[in-house]
């Protein structure tokens, strides 16, 4: 089972705090009733270098760079922003990426680590922090 924990990004302040778990001693229901907070809930996931995953989170498949006219540009393998994917919440409680709406982030990634496939994800950001990753999508 996954731990149950959140981030919020503070509207006010402009950052992103970490410190929120079920285990969090406040009134859990003031602190979701917050006006001044966007709430994100962890995946229970993580990437590459073994960072949590929370939705929000902007990532990126390692894949080689687009020519201009199409197509690939052979051994130019990297994270790039085109190829990056942001985690939501699906309509039936799942994580998804908005590239992928129908599939289930968490077998995606799984099932990938198996095959060495998943190891190529890498978070690079988060829409609340660094927004300007989401310019070219």
């Amino acid at each position: 089972m996954r731990p149950i924990k959140f981030r919020a990004w503070d509207k006010e302040d402009k950052e992103m705090c970490y410190a929120f778990g079920m285990g969090c001693p406040q009134d859990i229901n003031s602190i979701f009733k917050s006006e001044t907070l966007i709430w994100m809930q962890y995946t229970g996931l993580k990437d590459k270098n073994e960072i949590d995953l929370y939705e929000g989170d902007i990532i990126c498949k390692k894949l080689e760079k687009r020519a201009e006219g199409g197509g690939w540009i052979c051994g130019s393998h990297g994270y790039y922003p085109e190829n990056s994917e942001v985690i939501k919440w699906n309509k039936d409680g799942m994580f998804e990426t908005d590239k992928h709406p129908c599939e289930n982030l968490g077998r995606t990634l799984h099932f990938g680590m198996d095959y060495g496939i998943g190891t190529d994800y890498k978070k690079i950001g988060n829409i609340m922090e660094n927004p300007e990753l989401l310019e070219d999508k």
